[in-house]
């Protein structure tokens, strides 16, 4: 399949998931005890993010490299949280997140758990087409949040901006 075709195939899966998901949302913000509930992360390093805001980062145990990163001055309600998760086959070629064996996918799955009512249905249909940057990738947006994941490893949740 091209590019140009998966692209209008993962926008018409979000266009028909998007009345099946989008009254079930669940959380209105990003809450640091929340979304770790049920995680097991590593002791947390804090500083400031490019923009002066507190950035909060945690390991992932069992996956190498894997980190979530929070980002905002209220713990409670923060901007966005977003992760890196890869894992390796034994030939050290990238293990597909498709998998329903993939811990990365597990990971994202508990994450998106807390903001979507269909968890892994979202995160298959973010996943579906490959991609290299996020800002490429197709979202998921509900009234509160903009949900995003790449086949590559990485995905955030983020407060939608809103108009005053």
């Amino acid at each position: 399949m091209s590019p140009t075709m998966r692209a209008i195939a993962a926008a018409l899966s979000l266009a028909c998931l998007m009345p099946i998901v989008a009254q079930a949302e669940i959380e209105q913000r990003i809450s640091a005890e929340s979304v770790l509930k049920g995680l097991n992360v590593s002791v947390s390093t804090v500083d400031r993010s490019d923009r002066g805001l507190r950035r909060e980062r945690w390991g992932i145990p069992g996956v190498e490299g894997a980190q979530l990163e929070l980002i905002g001055n209220d713990r409670a309600d923060a901007d966005s949280l977003s992760w890196r998760c890869v894992e390796y086959r034994h030939d050290g070629s990238y293990a597909s997140l498709r998998s329903k064996g993939s811990s990365c996918r597990a990971i994202a799955v508990k994450i998106l758990a807390h903001f979507v009512a269909e968890p892994d249905l979202v995160f298959d249909v973010l996943v579906a087409q490959p991609t290299q940057k996020q800002l490429d990738s197709p979202a998921f947006e509900t009234d509160a949040m903009r949900l995003q994941a790449t086949s590559d490893g990485y995905g955030s949740v983020r407060k939608r901006a809103t108009r005053r």
